[in-house]
């Protein structure tokens, strides 16, 4: 009986410590992404447009901190890796998504957010090349709607 109390409460340790893992890890990603999102809303003004034609792309950062997150965690570079994906697949869908998606639902800047989730990776991952349809952007709004 005693074996059975001390196996539980073991299970029940590695359980919260999983628990706890998870949600720091939640945490973690949210305030990347939210720190990704309120830096690219800062660059996107007119001076910075301005300085985006003159003298490169202050866009790639952003897109090069997304792939360089993707691959430095777990689950996301799974995804990564099945789809081949590389620094300037991301660069691509980055633009591709600024460009024809460039909506705020539910709180989720879209063109930042989809990359954060496990869905919606795959998702764009998977349709790289036709993310400029109105059917692949009508899936990314819809996910985005029911979260």
């Amino acid at each position: 009986m005693d074996f059975i109390v001390t196996l539980l409460a073991i299970i029940g340790c590695l359980w919260l410590v999983n628990f706890l893992y998870r949600m720091n890890y939640g945490r973690r990603k949210f305030k990347y992404m939210n720190d990704l999102i309120r830096r690219y809303k800062k660059d996107s003004t007119v001076e910075a447009a301005i300085d985006h034609i003159c003298n490169g792309k202050p866009y790639d950062t952003i897109s090069t901190d997304i792939y360089k997150w993707c691959m430095s965690h777990s689950p996301e570079r799974d995804i990564c890796e099945r789809h081949r994906a590389k620094e300037e697949d991301f660069d691509k869908i980055f633009m591709d998504l600024c460009f024809f998606c460039s909506l705020t639902i539910k709180g989720f800047f879209i063109p930042i957010s989809a990359f954060f989730f496990y869905p919606t990776l795959d998702y764009i991952l998977k349709n790289k090349e036709n993310l400029n349809s109105r059917q692949a952007l009508n899936d990314l709004c819809d996910y985005f709607k029911r979260q």
